[in-house]
């Protein structure tokens, strides 16, 4: 997987080959995103995009249930709307 961050002001960039990533919000230089990459039930990623080369953390990991909807409630803090597992 190749992972490219461009910060621009307030918009971001990603190029991912075969995942697809959501902006859901962000805290300070750090991106949070939901993403099929490597869970096909979706997990919560987080990139610092200071130090985009360290990688992504993972504060929500995939599940057997299908993580749908993320939601944005404070700076800190994200409401997740889940469904039974994939069949």
């Amino acid at each position: 997987m190749s992972l490219y961050v461009i910060e621009e002001r307030t918009s971001c960039v990603l190029c991912v080959s075969e995942a697809s990533y959501g902006f859901v919000g962000k805290n300070g230089p750090t991106f949070v995103l939901l993403t099929n990459d490597g869970a096909p039930n979706k997990r919560l990623v987080s990139l610092d995009t200071r130090e985009p080369e360290s990688g992504i953390a993972t504060p929500v990991p995939e599940t057997n249930a299908v993580l749908q909807n993320v939601e944005r409630v404070t700076n800190s803090s994200c409401l997740q709307s889940m469904t039974s597992k994939r069949k």
